[in-house]
């Protein structure tokens, strides 16, 4: 009997030479499968319109063209909600995650106790292959940036594509920041957080074979740095709201003071450091000293601000195992 409450929500792109191993696979958890193919190429249409035959646990969603990762994710996550699912769990069509790590993000799903589940590849086994370079420390950036963004130190791997979350998130994915095509899972990584949703990080496996990627890098880069400015911005306007984040607020607040005179000692620094003009030219040793001293000091006001914040965004941040 199929879990009306829980579907698998599946991403298709050119993945011909996965999708039908993929969907056999998901099979085998008895829940209902929503694919969506995004304007493929190949015969990934035609190969899941077979697997449909012979499985009717399976419906396919076509994009009349590529739309982008995040595109397709939104829509998927939005048809199941307009289904009457609860959650989903997200995966990809190219074979890369495991079906145990799937089961185990199900498992977490259905019990209903955590209303997002996100994977982390960087663990002593996550990595099977070869993960491109670029890849990983694109990554372990990525993770920096969610810190920043969420408040917490707690969850890595913001890129990971395979979640689990409750279909109410497509609200927040109307967002005009959400992107189309690259750092969907970090955006909703964010929301998930900054909504409040009780989440576990589970670690899971990925496996790097043959398969391509579309990733541009520094299109990535430039969408996580908007989004990474974009939650910055929303966790200020929470922080208002919430009573025990004020303490945070505070010294979030003394933190962007001193940033502001940050960046006029340095200017005043580089305008004598680096010009000919006289009224600069006076103690610049020593403007270079009150920059060193406030830079630090910025540093050690933040470090209060987000240790404050990190206790309670951990309230309701699991790690597996935990």
């Amino acid at each position: 009997m199929l879990d009306k409450k829980l579907a698998i929500c599946v991403l298709s792109f050119n993945t011909e030479k996965y999708i039908s191993q993929v969907l056999k696979k998901l099979s085998e958890l008895n829940l209902p499968i929503l694919v969506i193919d995004d304007g493929s190429l190949d015969q990934s249409t035609k190969i899941i319109e077979d697997e449909i035959k012979g499985n009717k646990s399976i419906s396919l969603f076509k994009n009349a063209k590529n739309e982008g990762a995040g595109s397709a994710c939104r829509k998927i996550i939005h048809e199941a909600k307009k289904q009457g699912y609860e959650y989903v769990v997200k995966v990809d069509g190219d074979d890369q995650f495991q079906i145990s790590d799937i089961k185990t993000i199900v498992k977490n799903m259905q019990k209903k106790e955590f209303d997002f589940v996100k994977s982390n590849r960087f663990w002593e086994l996550g990595v099977l292959g070869t993960m491109p370079k670029i890849r990983y420390y694109g990554n372990l950036l990525a993770t920096q940036f969610l810190h920043f963004a969420i408040g917490s130190s707690k969850l890595y791997d913001p890129l990971n594509g395979l979640f689990g979350v409750k279909t109410d998130i497509y609200k927040s994915l109307e967002n005009k920041r959400y992107p189309k095509r690259y750092g969907y899972p970090f955006f909703i990584t964010c929301q998930a957080i900054l909504n409040g949703y009780k989440s576990l990080q589970i670690n899971n496996k990925i496996k790097y074979e043959e398969q391509e990627s579309n990733i541009k890098p520094y299109r990535l880069l430039i969408s996580l740095i908007f989004q990474t400015l974009f939650f910055n911005r929303k966790k200020f306007q929470l922080k208002k709201k919430n009573f025990e984040l004020h303490k945070s607020l505070f010294y979030e607040i003394f933190f962007r003071i001193l940033i502001f005179i940050d960046c006029l000692v340095l200017l005043r620094f580089i305008l004598g450091y680096f010009t000919k003009i006289p009224i600069f030219q006076t103690n610049i040793a020593g403007w270079g000293i009150m920059l060193i001293i406030f830079l630090a000091i910025s540093v050690f006001v933040y470090s209060i601000s987000f240790k404050l914040e990190n206790i309670y965004r951990n309230k309701y941040i699991f790690l597996e195992n935990e």
